[in-house]
């Protein structure tokens, strides 16, 4: 499953991803779990479940007479998760290898379904959402976080932009005649749309804006490795790594968080949506 890029990615940014001391993916995995109602003795999947930001949560609150379910396209992450699921001694909890667009499971198996900053890395996102949504347990829930537009995505892609080198010989790429799936999750208009066109009902969100702070642009760097900004990074020669870390460290003072920190805020919409009976 490595020749998926994605897969690829997440791979290589198995080891450290959520572990360098940043308040991220586990804030907002704790959010959607709370969100969505996940309660005591339910069955949940995790969809793209990285190193657990909503699985662990999610296990805490179905507890053992529950289940949950974590899959995942990167190998690594699979096995690592797996590996504090066993140290951890939840034997309700169970973290198998899958494909987030076409997981391999059975129709209607869960009380909720989860899957937290995932959604834009698919081809169709439409069909993901359709995909996730028979998975669902009639009155059960689908239960999304996905990001909001907000100027911190913009700034970094262009920063990164700025230093990546590209060869005299290598045409441009044109440019897409249609979103992306990134612009279309954070649609709300669209994300709504396409949830009520799978079938769900009773649609419930709210938006969270949250501060992220780093001790140092140090810091910022080996966070921005361990997550899915790592593909960009890959892009920047290593020469210009140096400058890089300078602008970012810039950028980072120039917004700087109240209490001082280099940061930046992110704005995520956390939504639910029921299967009818």
């Amino acid at each position: 499953m490595t020749d998926n890029p994605h897969a690829a990615v997440f791979d290589r940014a198995a080891a450290t991803y959520d572990r360098v001391g940043v308040d991220f993916f586990t804030t907002f995995g704790r959010l959607l779990v709370e969100h969505t109602g996940v309660a005591s003795g339910e069955r949940v999947l995790d969809i793209g479940t990285g190193r657990g930001a909503v699985l662990f949560p999610a296990a805490a609150a179905v507890g053992p007479d529950g289940h949950v379910l974590g899959l995942d396209l990167a190998p690594g992450m699979v096995q690592l998760t797996s590996a504090e699921v066993a140290d951890r001694g939840l034997e309700h909890v169970r973290v198998v290898l899958g494909d987030a667009a076409d997981p391999p499971l059975a129709d209607q198996g869960f009380d909720a379904v989860l899957s937290s900053l995932v959604l834009f890395f698919l081809d169709d996102p439409a069909a993901g959402i359709r995909r996730w949504t028979r998975l669902v347990s009639p009155g059960g829930r689908l239960g999304l976080c996905t990001f909001l537009p907000d100027g911190d995505d913009e700034r970094f892609r262009e920063l990164v932009q700025a230093f990546v080198e590209v060869p005299d010989d290598i045409e441009p790429q044109p440019q897409p005649d249609r979103p992306t799936s990134f612009e279309l999750v954070k649609d709300v208009t669209w994300l709504d749309g396409a949830i009520a066109a799978a079938g769900l009902v009773d649609i419930d969100a709210v938006e969270v804006r949250h501060a992220t702070g780093f001790e140092d642009v140090e810091q910022w760097w080996r966070w921005a490795w361990s997550q899915g900004m790592r593909s960009a990074l890959e892009l920047i020669p290593e020469a210009r790594h140096a400058a890089f870390k300078e602008a970012v460290a810039a950028d980072l003072a120039a917004n700087a968080l109240p209490d001082g920190r280099l940061g930046f805020h992110v704005t995520v919409r956390l939504t639910s949506a029921r299967r009818p009976d």
